[in-house]
């Protein structure tokens, strides 16, 4: 192991470090199926991400995914599915624009 302050040399780095972009190869499909998978957190808010995280992989791997979103969807409490006049509630609105409100220029 390095000491702190110590110089990276051969002998006490590892072949396998990352320190540029330029090292890092990121396979096409992963971007894809991270923002899939980020959606359904989201949407579910599981209490567990790592163990739902096991069965959403676990589930893509099998090829029935649908079938375990299904299954969530029954565990999501009714309380957090808001109804439609509800979703418009938590909605930014613009601020109507105030006319002639601020600060004046004082002439010297």
């Amino acid at each position: 192991q390095r000491r702190c302050g110590e110089t990276p040399s051969e002998d006490n780095v590892p072949m396998d470090r990352i320190y540029s972009a330029e090292q890092i190869q990121v396979p096409p499909a992963l971007p894809g199926i991270l923002k899939a998978f980020t959606k359904e957190v989201i949407r579910h808010n599981p209490k567990d991400i790592l163990q739902f995280g096991a069965g959403y992989f676990g589930a893509l791997k099998e090829g029935k995914l649908e079938d375990f979103l299904k299954t969530q969807e029954k565990t999501v409490p009714a309380e957090k599915k808001a109804a439609p006049e509800e979703k418009g509630a938590t909605e930014t609105k613009k601020a109507p624009e105030a006319k002639g409100v601020g600060l004046k220029r004082q002439s010297s």
